[in-house]
C-alpha cells in the first residue's frame, strides 16, 4: 500500500480484503465484486482510516488488531485461538460476528500496549510474537521500499493495453470489461493489462536469495509478446538485495499472434506450448497427457528446475505433496514457517502463475488445475521437515524429476483420481492460482453487437511448425479447436 502511494499506482484486489493504510488508488476486480444472482452491478463500500475507527468507535492505533485476531496464513495458530477465546469468538463463527465480538472487545481498550499485556497474560513468547504481526500490520506511509516482502513492475503507457490490443481507437473500452466479467479473460489478465499505469504484486521473498521475479521473466516476456503491441515497452522492476532496479523490456517479437494460434488445432497448441517452455521432445508423451489435471504442474515443475536452484529434496517434497492433495488427505500445518522453503515455495507458485496465465491464453491446451490441488507454504515447509520419508522408501536417491519415474510411479497414484475434459460449456469450470473462483455473467448474457466473431478464413487448422508430441492423439482430437470463449477474442484487422 505504501509503495502504491509513493507510485502513485494502484493497489489491486480480487478478494474482500481491506487495508489498514489509507490508500490513495484503491481498486478491487470487477470478478470479486459482481454476483450474477443477486447483483448486476459492481460495489464496494470504501472508509478512510479515521472514519472507520469512529464508525466502530475505538481508537484509530487498535485497528491491526481487528487484523491480528482474524489472522492469516501466517499467524500463530495457538495465539490466535487464544485472541478469539478470550473475546468469546468460536473460530467457525462467520466474518461478520467475529468482527462485532472484537470490536466490542476493543472499545474498552485505550492502547496497543495495555492490550497485549492484558492479551498475553504475562506470556512473554506470544507478546513478542503479537507485537511482531502487529508491525506488519501497521507499516507507516513510504515505508514499502524498505520491507521484504514487496516486489513490483509498471508499464509504461498509462491508457489500456488490453484495449489497444483489440482496438487501437479505444472504441471498444467496455468490451474488456465484459469479457472479464463473463469469465472470457481471466481477471489476474485484466489486472495485468487493462487501466493499470502500475501493478503492485506483493510476492514473500528471502532479500538474501535470488529474487522470485527472476525465474518467471522470460515467461513475462513471453506474455508481453502475446498481449501487447509489438512497439509496447515494459518495464520490470527486479529487487537486487534491498533495491529495485527498473529494466525496459521488449515483448517476443518472434510469437504468433493469438488469432494464429487459435485457428490451430488442439496438438499443435500443445506442442507450441511445450517448446515455448523448452520441455524436452523426449518423453513428452510419457509425461504429459492433457486431460490429467496434473499434467501443468508436472510441466511447470520441470520448467522450475531449469530456472532455480531447487534442491533434490525440494523437488521430491513438491512432488510429495501435489500427490497427498491428489488424493485427497491434508498435511498439518507448522507455526513457524523458514524463510528459505518459504522463498522456494514462492518462487515456484510465481512460475506456476505465469504457465497457467499463458496456458489460458491459449486455449487451455493443458486442463487448468483446480484451486483444491494447489498448496499452502505451511504445508510444503511440514513435508520439507518430515524428510521425504514415502519417497525415500521407493526411490532411494533416485532423480524424481527424471521423466521415466514421472511415468512409473507418479502417473500411476493419479489414474484413478484423473477426470476426463467435460465437453459441456454448461459444467466447464475454471480455477485460477491464488484468486478465488466468482462465476461471471453468462456467455449468453453479452450482447451480440459487443462481441467480435472469428473470420471465417481463420477456422480451418494449419499445419503446425513446432514438433509434436510422441503420444498421438485420435484424428478427432488432432482436429480439436479453443472452445467458443477463446474464439470470441479473435478479431480481424478490419474489424
Amino acid at each position: 500500500a505504501s509503495l502504491a502511494n509513493q507510485l502513485d499506482g494502484y493497489v489491486v484486489t480480487n478478494d474482500s480484503d481491506f487495508f489498514l493504510l489509507d490508500l490513495k488508488k484503491g481498486l478491487i476486480t470487477i470478478t470479486s465484486l459482481c454476483d450474477s444472482i443477486k447483483q448486476s452491478q459492481p460495489y464496494c463500500t470504501i472508509y478512510k482510516q479515521q472514519n472507520l475507527s469512529q464508525y466502530l468507535g475505538i481508537f484509530p492505533d487498535l485497528l491491526p488488531i481487528i487484523a491480528l485476531v482474524l489472522g492469516n496464513d501466517y499467524s500463530v495458530d495457538c495465539y490466535r485461538l487464544q485472541l478469539l477465546s478470550l473475546m468469546g469468538i468460536q473460530p467457525r463463527d462467520k466474518i461478520d460476528v467475529k468482527i462485532e465480538h472484537i470490536v466490542k472487545y476493543l472499545k474498552g481498550a485505550v492502547s496497543v500496549d495495555r492490550l497485549l499485556q492484558t492479551l498475553c497474560c504475562g506470556n512473554e513468547e506470544m507478546r513478542s510474537q503479537l507485537s511482531k504481526e502487529l508491525e506488519e500490520y501497521n507499516v507507516h506511509q513510504f515505508d514499502g521500499l524498505s520491507q521484504e516482502y514487496i516486489g513490483y513492475f509498471e508499464t509504461q503507457q498509462k491508457e489500456t493495453a488490453a484495449r489497444n490490443f483489440f482496438d487501437s481507437k479505444n472504441k471498444l473500452k467496455n468490451f474488456i470489461d465484459q469479457l472479464v466479467r463473463a469469465g472470457l479473460i481471466d481477471a489476474c489478465v485484466l489486472d495485468l493489462l487493462n487501466y493499470r499505469t502500475h501493478f503492485v504484486n506483493v510476492q514473500c521473498e528471502l532479500i538474501a536469495k535470488r529474487c522470485t521475479s527472476v525465474c518467471s521473466s522470460v515467461l513475462r516476456r513471453y506474455l508481453y509478446g502475446m498481449l501487447l503491441k509489438q512497439d509496447e515497452i515494459v518495464v520490470d522492476y527486479t529487487r537486487s538485495g534491498q533495491k529495485y532496479r527498473p529494466k525496459m523490456v521488449r515483448p517476443s517479437n518472434d510469437l504468433p499472434s493469438l488469432n494464429e494460434l487459435w485457428s490451430r488445432s488442439e496438438e499443435e497448441r500443445q506442442s507450441f506450448f511445450l517448446d515455448l517452455l523448452d520441455i524436452p521432445l523426449e518423453g513428452r508423451g510419457a509425461i504429459i497427457s492433457p486431460a490429467h489435471q496434473s499434467s501443468l504442474f508436472l510441466i511447470t515443475l520441470q520448467y522450475f528446475k531449469q530456472v532455480h536452484s531447487t534442491s533434490e529434496e525440494q523437488t521430491n517434497t513438491f512432488l510429495e505433496m501435489h500427490l497427498i492433495l491428489r488424493n485427497g488427505n491434508r498435511c498439518c500445518d507448522v507455526p513457524h514457517l523458514d524463510q528459505v522453503l518459504l522463498h522456494v515455495y514462492s518462487s515456484f507458485h510465481t512460475v506456476f502463475y505465469y504457465i497457467n496465465m499463458i496456458n489460458t491464453l491459449l486455449g487451455e491446451p493443458f486442463v487448468t488445475p483446480k484451486a483444491s490441488q494447489l498448496m499452502s507454504g505451511s504445508m510444503f515447509q511440514s513435508l520439507c521437515q518430515r524428510g521425504n520419508k514415502d519417497f525415500e522408501a521407493n526411490h532411494a536417491k533416485e532423480d524424481l524429476t527424471d521423466l521415466e519415474t514421472y511415468q512409473n510411479f507418479i502417473l500411476p497414484n493419479m489414474m484413478d483420481k484423473v477426470q476426463p475434459r467435460s465437453s459441456s460449456k454448461k459444467n466447464h469450470q475454471h480455477h485460477y492460482h491464488h484468486h478465488r473462483h466468482h462465476q461471471g455473467l453468462k456467455n449468453s448474457q453479452l450482447s451480440n453487437d459487443a462481441l467480435p466473431r472469428k473470420p471465417a478464413s481463420q477456422s480451418g487448422s494449419k499445419k503446425s511448425t513446432f514438433p509434436s508430441t510422441n503420444k498421438k492423439p485420435s484424428a478427432q482430437a488432432s482436429n480439436k479447436k479453443p472452445s467458443n470463449r477463446f474464439q470470441l477474442l479473435s478479431i480481424s484487422d478490419d474489424e
